[in-house]
């Protein structure tokens, strides 16, 4: 296997080079570039850059940007050296078919983005502590590595950087939070930050009214007490209690009757970990020692921001913050707040460093250890991070699994609604390998409801609206969620297709292609991110390849080689898993497309595939592949495990003896089933049972039988 070397500025793998410039002060180990411990007293200022030369053979570029100290914004393009802000990551493209992953990291006192000097030029790593009392010190910097499977290089890189850094771990190797499961409601769209008790509890009783079960809901931003405002600021945290005009009785009976009344098996509370997004009331929190926070300028990231989102110009912090934390939490739990939205927690990137000996970094660390020990205790999985796009935060996520995935979904700005499925698919891409990636709340009956809704089910996040009572869409949210109020979703957080990241010349600019997958399902969906234009039909092309990513275990051990395609408006057809498909959209803007593999050793006569059976799902369902969490053959039958009831559908090659309820052992229940010979489509109602996840046993019929 080919290693990397540098030599002379060259980077390299084997001998063919990656980046040719890089800075003398680097060295190599492994897949990492180090700087010196010691910090580089050269000029003034608390950032450094460092060269990283010019990329070799480089035909396109994707990654995400940090334009703000609280969302990334995808990035695209042919020259990585034109990039004008700063990168928390990038693949490069090629004309060798290689692909090339770097990946700047926080080491010693400074953060690590990467930065563009002018077309045509180089790449260098810009590192900052955010602090002009210090410079940046080194270590580990950099990761690079490189592949011909960029999904491959991805899950091996942040293999690799989760090992190097102490903090970090794998969303795999962590436990979803419980309510990422169930339908839920937000109340911020709803009514912002005029929500009172009265509103909340309607709003349940609204979605009961209309059958809609829901599982969770989360109290946003408005219930909180405040200070009254004043010309400097009017966003101070007065008290860990609730305002009492709005909610008089403070949060226990709401919390009691939304589980008692409603059945909501989870209530939410939105909080800001620094008490408000200006901070907390000093005289309030004395005890806390609230510290004044002087946001500090940066070199490539935009100030006016926190200004402009907090409405203050004076910034008061706890300085205690596990103390903070743990009172605030404890005074939830105790009125029945099982789970918290955690907001803000971009501030520390500017108002973090408060002292002469305090990094930016480092007081992000530890802002985020605080939230991450004190929610733990109080909540252990349940909840969510929010406005928290810095790689601190990512790489110091050891328990909490869940965070937002792109900036506000925004009712009334048309092009919000393409930028927000691009955005939440970029951050799947590298972080959805750290935490899962929530696509936040929308509006069923909006204009882009239907659209929305296809793209949360299809993101492997949660599901929940922020509905007005008189705004909801029963039948929309039936498309993304069980009965019961359970929602199917992929294991995996979704990502954008490889032709997606990397367009070619002549595709339309308006087309972008989500993919997701499980273990024996995956699907695409094509959505016009034009959205500030008049509709039209776009169109793409994806490949089973695309959707499932080369390395997955239906090609390495199962040898898959043909799929079932199934697309919303019905249609069936069978591709070759490297054969490019083309979507169109339809009304919606949208197009959701199904890819099931045909699994089986037996050969299917005459109809040109390898395959017997290929479950479907559940059509009634907008991502009806969503719903099987895995299926396969036996000796005499073909099983299917689901995540839930419901009216399913699969192809078969031939009408099957029996169709049972059970796992073809034990106990089972014969279910009535609808074959037709001619498409080979059978349909079954499945009930539910106890645990939630019914198995269906197809029976073959004697000349089947090995």
């Amino acid at each position: 296997m080919n290693r990397l070397s540098l030599l002379d500025g060259v980077l390299s793998l084997g001998s063919e080079p990656l980046l040719e410039g890089l800075d003398s002060a680097f060295s190599l180990k492994g897949s990492f570039l180090s700087l010196p411990r010691e910090p580089d007293r050269n000029g003034t200022g608390p950032w450094r850059h460092a060269a990283l030369g010019r990329p070799a053979r480089v035909t396109a570029f994707a990654g995400q940007e940090q334009r703000s100290p609280f969302w990334f914004t995808p990035v695209q393009g042919t020259d990585p050296a034109a990039l004008d802000g700063a990168a928390a990551w990038m693949l490069l493209k090629r004309d060798d078919g290689l692909f090339v992953l770097l990946v700047p990291l926080p080491a010693g006192n400074a953060s690590s983005h990467l930065v563009g000097t002018a077309p045509g030029g180089a790449l260098r790593l810009y590192r900052s502590t955010g602090n002009p009392a210090l410079a940046p010190t080194g270590g580990r910097v950099l990761h690079v590595a490189a592949g011909r499977d960029p999904g491959a290089l991805l899950a091996s890189s942040a293999r690799a950087v989760a090992r190097a850094l102490p903090a970090a771990a794998l969303r795999k190797d962590k436990a979803d939070p419980p309510f990422e499961d169930l339908l839920g409601w937000c109340t911020w769209n709803a009514f912002y930050q005029d929500v009172t008790a009265k509103k909340f509890l309607d709003g349940l009783a609204r979605h009961r009214a209309l059958g809609v079960r829901l599982g969770f809901a989360i109290l946003d931003d408005g219930w909180q007490r405040e200070t009254p405002p004043t010309p400097v600021s009017r966003r101070y945290l007065a008290g860990f209690g609730t305002d009492q005009a709005k909610f008089p009785d403070g949060l226990g009976p709401v919390a009691r009757k939304a589980r008692e009344t409603f059945g909501l098996r989870h209530v939410l509370a939105w909080l800001d970990p620094q008490g408000l997004p200006a901070g907390v009331d000093p005289a309030a929190f004395k005890r806390y020692r609230p510290t004044l926070a002087t946001p500090q300028p940066d070199a490539h990231v935009a100030l006016e921001p926190v200004f402009s989102w907090f409405d203050s110009h004076l910034l008061r912090f706890p300085g205690d913050w596990l103390a903070f934390l743990r009172d605030r939490f404890a005074e939830l739990r105790e009125a029945g707040v099982d789970g918290v939205k955690v907001d803000y927690q971009g501030t520390l990137f500017f108002g973090a460093a408060r002292s002469h000996a305090a990094s930016r970094p480092g007081e992000c660390a530890r802002m985020r250890n605080a939230l991450e020990t004190a929610a733990t205790e109080a909540f252990g999985d349940q909840w969510l991070s929010c406005m928290a796009h810095l790689p601190e935060f990512w790489y110091h996520a050891r328990r909490n699994n869940l965070s937002r995935g792109s900036d506000d979904f925004y009712p009334g700005i048309p092009a919000s609604h393409g930028s927000h499925i691009r955005a939440n698919a970029f951050t799947g891409l590298w972080f959805g390998h750290f935490m899962g990636v929530d696509w936040d709340m929308f509006q069923s009956k909006h204009p882009f409801g239907a659209y929305h809704a296809a793209a949360r089910a299809l993101s492997g996040g949660p599901v929940y609206t922020a509905d007005e009572p008189d705004g909801i869409d029963p039948e929309l949210l039936r498309r993304v969620a069980f009965a019961d109020g359970r929602v199917p979703r992929f294991p995996n957080p979704a990502t954008p297709s490889l032709r997606s990241l990397f367009p070619e010349p002549g595709d339309d600019p308006r087309a972008f292609v989500v993919v997701n997958s499980g273990t024996s399902s995956g699907a695409a969906g094509l959505f016009d991110v034009g959205t500030a234009e008049p509709a039209r039909p776009v169109r793409a092309t994806v490949t089973a390849e695309e959707v499932f990513g080369r390395d997955h275990t239906l090609f390495r051990f199962c040898r898959v080689r043909t799929f079932l395609l199934w697309t919303d408006d019905g249609t069936v057809r069978f591709v070759r898993r490297d054969e490019p498909v083309v979507l169109e959209t339809g009304p919606d803007r949208f197009r959701i497309a199904s890819f099931l593999p045909f699994r089986s050793s037996g050969a299917c006569g005459d109809l040109g595939f390898d395959g017997t059976f290929a479950a479907i799902g559940f059509p009634s369902l907008l991502v009806p592949s969503a719903a099987v969490v895995c299926a396969g053959p036996g000796r005499d039958h073909d099983g299917v495990k689901l995540a839930g009831p419901g009216r399913f559908a699969a192809w078969i090659a031939d009408r099957p003896i029996h169709v049972f309820l059970g796992d073809g052992g034990g106990d089972q229940e014969a279910l009535p089933f609808e074959y037709d010979p001619e498409t080979h489509l059978i349909f079954v109602d499945v009930p539910e049972v106890p645990d939630g996840r019914p198995e269906l046993s197809f029976t073959h019929p004697p000349h089947r039988n090995p």
